[in-house]
């Protein structure tokens, strides 16, 4: 069907409102928003009278920490709560965490409430719109303490008893069966939330004397499964791959996987495994050089002949066992025979000295 057909209908848009209809829908806006600005001024008239009527000494209904200081000027108020408050300030708080208890002295924190600014902060005039309608409408309202305490007391008294109640987390541990090692992954561990606990016993202050549960977080282990892994991977696992030739003063001797495996050990520092050698069983394993090495003595008295004379000190020959290790633990990560040679000087071996007294002392 043409759109020129007579019997053809277009959709037209809205009609226009009229001139009219346009006023009155103004004048409706109009009277909204000054009703609207109306209740507005009401409710901020009766806020200030509230706000007025607060003005001087603490409101009715006030109480801080269960006891009532409304209607008193703020001395009044101040010398009330030091007075009824004076035996729970002092008493002892019962704390726990996980299944471990302690008694925590206020004094040894010092822990102890400023009765003159919590009965200024009692006081009016009150500004704060759902406060001032509690206290319009006849509600008892709570108001904080203020408390304070030493940060370092606390700190210190907190770690004390973390030493009982925590269960510190379990390192990754690398560990040599004999000559495969393996990774132990770590696990995590709970202990005191040190800032949190703070928290908790300042806001317990005055209120209870518990048993107070303090919070607990969890404790990491320092190394991660994945360092570890690591480790494994870059240094124990290539430290046992085969001997380790150890050469000093012209000779040679070889350092066994199992020996090597049985004197390597890991612990945590910084984040990683760091690994270290017993000299004692290293040395076990070298019998070349502990054949070659010769001890050397301190200087003595000699009373045989009856008169005292001094046998002079004899200094000794080997390797100084921090060189030993050092020089062993630098070339366990070398997977290469020819690269795993530790050369260690040889010489004169610092003695142990003694300061020779007269033989009549």
């Amino acid at each position: 069907m043409s759109q020129d057909d007579p019997s053809f209908t277009s959709a037209s848009s809205p009609a226009e409102p009229g001139p009219e209809e346009a006023a009155a829908g103004r004048s409706g806006k109009t009277i909204a928003a000054w009703v609207g600005l109306g209740v507005l001024g009401v409710l901020l008239a009766l806020y200030l009278i509230g706000v007025l009527i607060t003005v001087g000494g603490v409101p009715e209904n006030t109480e801080v920490a269960g006891v009532a200081i409304g209607g008193k000027t703020v001395s009044e108020a101040s010398a009330t709560l030091e007075t009824e408050l004076a035996e729970v300030s002092v008493a002892p708080i019962t704390v726990t965490a996980r299944e471990a208890e302690s008694v925590l002295e206020p004094e040894s924190v010092e822990l102890m409430a400023d009765y003159d600014a919590t009965a200024e902060i009692a006081s009016g005039p009150i500004f704060n719109p759902i406060r001032l309608f509690n206290h319009l409408t006849g509600q008892t309202v709570e108001v904080d303490p203020v408390v304070s305490y030493d940060e370092a007391l606390m700190t210190e008294a907190l770690t004390r008893f973390s030493q009982t109640a925590d269960e510190p987390a379990v390192e990754p541990v690398i560990t040599m069966d004999p000559v495969t090692p393996t990774v132990e992954p770590g696990t995590v561990g709970q202990g005191i939330d040190g800032p949190a606990a703070a928290d908790a016993i300042e806001a317990a202050y005055l209120f209870t004397t518990g048993p107070l549960a303090l919070p607990v977080t969890v404790l990491d282990p320092t190394v991660s499964d994945e360092e570890a892994q690591r480790v494994l991977e870059e240094f124990a696992e290539p430290a046992v791959s085969g001997p380790v030739e150890v050469q000093f003063d012209g000779e040679d001797d070889s350092l066994s996987a199992e020996t090597t495996s049985d004197a390597l050990t890991f612990s945590a520092v910084e984040g990683t495994l760091q690994p270290a050698l017993n000299v004692e069983v290293l040395r076990s394993g070298l019998p070349v050089l502990a054949e070659a090495e010769q001890p050397g003595t301190n200087a003595t008295w000699d009373v045989s002949s009856g008169t005292p004379v001094v046998v002079p000190s004899k200094a000794g020959s080997g390797v100084p066992d921090d060189e030993l290790t050092a020089a062993v633990l630098a070339v366990l990560p070398l997977t290469t025979p020819s690269e795993r040679v530790a050369v260690v000087d040889f010489g004169p071996v610092a003695l142990k000295t003694i300061r020779l007294q007269s033989v009549d002392q």
